[in-house]
């Protein structure tokens, strides 16, 4: 199986999750690319509390494993 030279890095903004993406999802899959989108470290959580301390660079860590996934 050969890998597909294309593929979508889904990132959500600031004060959202993947979740944002559901509707986009089905559209996605019908073109048959791979897509990721990564709860980034402190997102998602039930208080902005879970934010404290997290860097940017955390962040970017997130984006880039889900990219070489």
């Amino acid at each position: 199986m050969s890998k597909n030279p294309f593929g979508i890095l889904l990132l959500h903004g600031f004060s959202s999750t993947p979740e944002n993406f559901r509707e986009l999802i089905p559209h996605i899959e019908t073109l048959g690319l791979p897509y990721r989108s990564p709860i980034l470290r402190g997102h998602g959580a039930e208080s902005p509390e879970a934010l404290r301390g997290v860097k940017w660079t955390e962040w970017m860590a997130n984006c880039e494993d889900a990219l070489l996934e």
